[in-house]
């Protein structure tokens, strides 16, 4: 937004106040019913879960996971 001159730009270096920290977790997919577990405690806790994925689409080139297939993935796993 700075592009149009008029504006500033705003850092926001600290969490809102009573923010707890995010805790980050990598896990690889040789269990993936232990990780389907640990997702649904997480989720009803009231906790948020998020997923990430270093691609958007398939790629025959690269062998990552993308976001459409864990998308269809997650659909079956979780269907609430």
């Amino acid at each position: 937004m700075t592009l149009y001159g008029d504006l500033d730009v705003s850092v926001i270096d600290e969490l809102p106040p009573g923010r707890k920290p995010i805790q980050t977790l990598h896990r690889y997919d040789n269990n993936k019913a232990q990780l389907y577990d640990f997702l649904r405690r997480e989720i009803k806790k009231g906790r948020q879960v998020y997923v990430v994925y270093p691609l958007i689409e398939g790629n025959e080139k690269l062998d990552y996971k993308d976001l459409e297939a864990g998308f269809e993935t997650f659909k079956e796993i979780f269907p609430e």
